[in-house]
């Protein structure tokens, strides 16, 4: 029972604000890279460029053609 109780003490640690945005920066390059469809306001486009600046809260995806 003891070896139970100190797994469930050594949980990973929590996601911070940048860990999320650098796991959101992943998807953006691969979903460019692989040419996998988004979804926007009910259509499928794909992502053909981004733009972030060091130090910006944002990204602008730049997104192309209707997928499918």
């Amino acid at each position: 029972m003891a070896a139970l109780m100190s797994a469930r003490g050594n949980l990973p640690p929590a996601e911070t604000a940048q860990d999320l945005v650098d796991k959101h920066d992943r998807l953006i390059h691969s979903y460019k890279q692989l040419c996998k469809p988004v979804e926007c306001n009910g259509l499928k486009y794909l992502v053909v460029g981004f733009c972030w600046h060091k130090g910006d809260a944002e990204t602008v995806v730049y997104l192309e053609g209707v997928a499918g």
